[in-house]
């Protein structure tokens, strides 16, 4: 058992018992290629849902490099395969990592508005969704999360369709980038 899978099961029996998990769409992931899980953000629990909802595979969530500071945390996430990023520059390094992920065929994790956002009209992204689904040429998962995170209310998690880049926006460039990003966000807030 992996050290994400363990961190999980521990966590787990918390969350649904404090929590009401509602799922709908496919929880398997496909197997053997690289997937970008792409989700809004609402709460610090969403990695933690998203991960009890796809439970056959491992996902390599991408935070905030603050969440690393308090040691104990940090080297927890490391074991757990996060990445960090520095959110306030181009963080090559994290760059760097996610691609290798995905170019091993791993699972990413990442929440396009780069920060929590609770507002149901915000529907800015970051272009770096698209940047990492074109140059890896991966799938994106989009999910959707409902909840107020009050205890003992409801999570609701919609799994969509896989989004596949379009043929006309696999040229890597920014533009293309923003829209890729633009498009699963669009996905996510629709439904």
């Amino acid at each position: 058992m992996t050290s994400f899978r363990f961190m999980t099961n521990l966590v787990k029996p918390l969350l649904v018992s404090l929590y009401r998990l509602q799922i709908e769409g496919d929880r398997k992931l496909p197997e053997g290629e690289p997937l970008i899980v792409a989700s809004n953000h609402i709460h610090n629990f969403d990695p933690v849902v998203l991960a009890i909802v796809f439970k056959n595979r491992d996902i390599h969530f991408m935070a905030k490099k603050e969440l690393f500071k308090p040691r104990p945390l940090g080297w927890l996430f490391e074991k757990i395969g996060t990445i960090p990023v520095d959110r306030n520059k181009s963080d090559i390094t994290a760059i760097k990592k996610a691609i290798k992920a995905l170019k091993s065929n791993e699972v990413l994790g990442i929440f396009p508005q780069g920060t929590r956002i609770k507002s149901e009209e915000d529907n800015t992204s970051k272009a770096g969704l698209g940047m990492f689904a074109i140059k890896t040429d991966a799938k994106i998962i989009p999910v959707r999360i409902e909840s107020s995170y009050k205890i003992f209310s409801k999570i609701k998690v919609t799994v969509l369709d896989a989004y596949i880049v379009p043929e006309d926006l696999k040229i890597a460039s920014p533009d293309n980038y923003m829209e890729v990003a633009k498009q699963v966000m669009s996905k996510i807030k629709d439904n």
